[in-house]
């Protein structure tokens, strides 16, 4: 998964997983962040970018698309969870 689909000029969309219950919650907007480690991949990402979220054991499930409208990075995971823990 480490080449994007490109469905214009300006935007990309990105192939990530997700397993339970985290691609439910997501699904459902309930979690509105999601966390990544800050890999040479993930550092591509753009605000207005997409993320196409397939199920990560069930490829039966029919995956969907979000779109990225912030990107923060954190110094630690502790640090991420209490920022966004204010916000949820």
């Amino acid at each position: 998964m480490s080449n994007p689909i490109c469905p214009g000029p300006t935007s990309v969309v990105w192939e990530i997983t997700l397993n339970d219950p985290w691609f439910d919650f997501v699904q459902s907007g309930e979690k509105v962040y999601e966390g990544r480690r800050y890999t040479e991949k993930v550092r591509q990402y753009k605000v207005g970018d997409s993320l196409q979220i397939s199920h990560y054991t069930d490829r039966e499930r029919p995956s969907f698309r979000t779109k990225i409208t912030e990107i923060k990075v954190y110094r630690t995971f502790q640090e991420a969870l209490e920022q966004l823990r204010q916000k949820v």
